[in-house]
């Protein structure tokens, strides 16, 4: 199995992967040399984990190569904590090969950091608090200042769709 870091070199197109974007200090995206890395390492893992699956999708060299470019160009935006996450809730989740779209969803839905929750856990836990808010014990503050833009009677008297859309653009 070829190494990404030979594929991207064949790649003529120049990607902006080498400067990490960053909000508030924390960084967004990951490093060119973290994402060849983790590509590689990715790919290993779901040959040795989905063994039967892999060979039938990827069954010639050219086809893997191709799809850890696309993978590559894919997962640029992501950082490194997200996709290790979503790396390991795959290996704990799937029974099958997940599609990029099913990684790219699962990578979205995982926090920045391990010190800021994922969106889904901020909403529950802003949803599942209770008054006075300022006096709850919130794993995060970020948490408590989202909930109050938001609105916290919003929790409990519109849809959950609607707030949850709400809560994500703010956090």
């Amino acid at each position: 199995m070829r190494k990404l870091t030979d594929l991207l070199n064949q790649d003529k197109k120049k990607t902006q992967t080498k400067n990490q974007k960053e909000i508030r200090g924390l960084k967004t995206s990951i490093s060119k040399e973290d994402l060849i890395v983790f590509v590689n390492e990715l790919f290993e893992n779901f040959e040795l984990a989905y063994h039967f699956n892999f060979s039938k999708v990827y069954d010639s060299q050219n086809k893997i190569d191709l799809a850890k470019r696309l993978w590559a160009k894919t997962l640029k935006n992501f950082n490194k904590f997200q996709l290790q996450m979503a790396m390991k809730d795959v290996f704990l989740n799937n029974e099958y090969l997940p599609t990029l779209n099913e990684f790219v969803k699962l990578s979205s839905q995982q926090a920045l950091s391990e010190e800021i929750p994922s969106v889904l856990h901020a909403f529950d836990e802003a949803r599942k608090s209770y008054d006075p808010h300022v006096s709850f014990k919130w794993t995060h503050p970020i948490i408590y200042f989202a909930g109050k833009k938001v609105g916290w009677n919003n929790f409990h008297d519109q849809q959950k769709t609607l707030v949850m859309h709400n809560f994500k653009i703010i956090t």
